[in-house]
C-alpha cells in the first residue's frame, strides 16, 4: 500500500515519484505526486487513462508533452492537462532537473499502476515504448 511521503523510482526511465496525497486520504478522489526527472529523462511513455484526468503543474525545469497529436512544452508556473481517453507522454525537455506536481483524478488504480511500473521487473523497456524524446535515464546504480 502506498503511503504519503513514499518515493518510488521507475527503473526503466529513472523518474522519481513522491506521493504527496494518497487515495486513502481523500476517499479515492485523487492521487497527488511530485515527479522528478533528470535532463533528457522520460517521465512516462505514451499512455492513456480511460477515466482519469491528469494535470501537471511545472515547479522547475521544462516539461515536454505529447498530447494527442500535439507536442508542447511548459515551464515553471505553467499547467498542462489531459482529459480522459487522450493518449499522452511526458519528458524532461530541458537541461536541468524537471520537477512537476501531478494530480490524477479520480485515483482509481493509479497507485497500483505506479507500484507495478516501479517494480524491479519493470527495468527494461522496448525501443517502441520509448517516449518522443527517444532518451531514457540510466537505471540508478
Amino acid at each position: 500500500m502506498i503511503e504519503k511521503g513514499q518515493t518510488m523510482v521507475n527503473p526503466a526511465t529513472g523518474d522519481r515519484l513522491t506521493f504527496l496525497e494518497t487515495a486513502a486520504e481523500n476517499g479515492g478522489a485523487r492521487v497527488v505526486i511530485e515527479i522528478r526527472a533528470d535532463p533528457g529523462g522520460s517521465v512516462a511513455a505514451l499512455h492513456v487513462h480511460l477515466k482519469q484526468w491528469e494535470m501537471l503543474d511545472v515547479v522547475s525545469g521544462m516539461l515536454g508533452a505529447k498530447i494527442g497529436r500535439r507536442t508542447t512544452k511548459a515551464g515553471p508556473g505553467q499547467t498542462i492537462g489531459v482529459a480522459p481517453g487522450v493518449p499522452h507522454a511526458w519528458w524532461n525537455a530541458g537541461d536541468v532537473e524537471l520537477v512537476a506536481r501531478c494530480v490524477i483524478s479520480p485515483a482509481l488504480q493509479f497507485e497500483r499502476l505506479v507500484e507495478t511500473m516501479c517494480s524491479p521487473a519493470a527495468g527494461t523497456i522496448s525501443p517502441a515504448a520509448r517516449p518522443p524524446s527517444g532518451r531514457l535515464v540510466p537505471r540508478p546504480a
